[in-house]
């Protein structure tokens, strides 16, 4: 799913408690996690957009830091034109939160996110 929405940075930063990968990030991060990187995370895959969660994520080049503001994981350094909890009620017709959102407008469910093997 798809939320266009204006976006500014944000004053203070979010506390990082996720991360967002897609395209050629995403087989970067799988290739990090494939060589060894087996903190206690969660994730969420969905079309080419892998969503990792938890507090010791790894670094690759080119991720979205996330971090919790209510029942959505956002960039940590910008924020939606439009109040957290005004998109939160959007969103409860697509699935259960929490939900990451990015710039782009692309929205990932995080309901399903499962621990990584």
């Amino acid at each position: 799913m798809r939320l266009e929405l204006s976006w500014s940075a944000r004053t203070l930063p979010l506390v990082v408690e996720a991360c967002w990968a897609e395209g050629k990030v995403t087989r970067a991060l799988q290739a990090r996690l494939a060589r060894g990187y087996r903190p206690d995370l969660r994730a969420a895959q969905v079309g080419g957009v892998l969503v990792l969660l938890g507090s010791d994520l790894p670094w690759v080049e080119g991720l979205t830091y996330l971090g919790r503001e209510g029942n959505l994981f956002l960039p940590t350094l910008w924020q939606p034109s439009l109040p957290a909890a005004w998109i939160e009620a959007r969103l409860h017709d697509f699935g259960d939160a929490p939900w990451a959102l990015v710039p782009s407008g692309t929205v990932v469910g995080l309901s399903q996110a499962s621990v990584l093997s």
